[in-house]
């Protein structure tokens, strides 16, 4: 859903040449040098501190790297570089859950209350949701906000269910996005599995994928090396009047995942090649038909499945999901090509900077 939001935006001292940013070309390969051109330019154009983008195609995996992880230190963006990826955790979580349906420990249809939850009175009415409806996002709950007290601060799980609105229609009733359904997700995953969400993560995907470089951490950790994020600060003419770093969480949770685009372009092209969920899993991931012709009081920009954003995007069908913090990871089934791009921030056009790597795949000029 936020994928072409340009709300949040960066105002940066970016470095023009290439050369000066530290991302010369590291072997003669034709598409790391368009994908490297292309990636320059925007960054440039658009006020976007850094990023890291990778591509697997025809099964190799390219990857990019350009700009500033950090401006107050001139750290560059590195191959190892992990950044926060916001909602497309919920991609992530998603797959957690169906992992678990093809076990026979959950089921997508029954309501999440006979898992003996530990919900707050105003939240007893969740009890009779079901997981299809949180994961599709058409429980009827609405999005939760950051207050200005969540800041570098860890958030207990009393905590985010605190902070889960009223609904805003009956379940199944419209299609609203929001975060809380997928704090329940979680509650249910872990009542299911006895184990913490970082836990399952690690067991079920991390290590069969070896996805190394992916882990989630304590929102309040300040102390890692994850890149900065930036807004920018306009008036009402449109000029440029301050620089401003965000703090760490952009929204509230207890933790917060961050990885690297290789390892990001690595799990999506195994979920959507059909590795980690079997055919029935992945179909039913996939599926828009519960969210389809329901009412949405913010808008239905995307259709949705569990988990899954569809976009079309410079000719290209794709599945996936995009977050806040500036980033969109995606898969195209027809041609078995996925992109993942995270970035720090900046100019929030991940529609714009998707179609951009599209067209560098594609030999387009733009």
């Amino acid at each position: 859903m936020e994928l072409w939001c340009r709300g949040v935006k960066v105002i940066v001292a970016l470095c023009l040449a290439t050369a000066a940013c530290g991302s010369g070309p590291r072997r003669d390969d034709a598409l790391e040098v368009r994908l490297r051109r292309a990636v320059d330019a925007f960054l440039s154009s658009h006020l976007v501190p850094g990023a890291s983008v990778a591509v697997i195609a025809n099964g190799r995996l390219v990857h990019v790297e350009s700009g500033m992880a950090d401006l107050a230190t001139q750290r560059p963006v590195g191959a190892g570089t992990q950044f926060r990826v916001a909602s497309v955790t919920k991609l992530y979580l998603a797959a957690l859950v169906l992992r678990q349906v093809e076990r026979g420990r959950l089921a997508l249809d029954q309501p999440i209350g006979v898992n003996a939850l530990a919900l707050p009175p105003d939240l007893a009415f969740a009890q009779q949701l079901t997981l299809r409806q949180l994961l599709s996002h058409t429980s009827g709950l609405g999005q939760t906000f950051t207050r200005d007290d969540d800041r570098h601060r860890t958030l207990s799980t009393a905590d985010l269910l605190k902070r889960i609105p009223t609904p805003v229609c009956r379940p199944s009733t419209c299609w609203s996005y929001g975060d809380g359904n997928y704090v329940l997700a979680q509650l249910v995953l872990e009542a299911a599995t006895r184990r913490p969400l970082r836990d399952v993560l690690r067991h079920e995907l991390l290590e069969p994928y070896a996805l190394r470089e992916t882990t989630l951490v304590d929102a309040s950790a300040l102390n890692r090396r994850l890149p900065a994020q930036y807004a920018l600060v306009i008036d009402d003419s449109g000029r440029l009047v301050e620089p401003h770093r965000l703090f760490e969480q952009s929204l509230p949770r207890t933790a917060t995942l961050v990885t690297t685009a290789a390892d990001a372009a690595r799990f999506a092209d195994a979920l959507f090649g059909g590795e980690a969920l079997n055919p029935a899993s992945l179909a039913e991931m996939l599926d828009t038909g519960v969210m389809r012709d329901l009412p949405c009081p913010d808008g239905c920009p995307f259709t949705y499945g569990l988990g899954v954003f569809h976009y079309e995007v410079a000719g290209h069908e794709l599945v996936g999901h995009d977050g806040s913090s500036g980033t969109v990871v995606v898969h195209d089934r027809k041609r078995r090509l996925t992109v993942a791009i995270l970035t720090n921030g900046g100019e929030q056009d991940m529609g714009g900077f998707l179609a951009t790597v599209l067209h560098a795949i594609d030999h387009r000029d733009r």
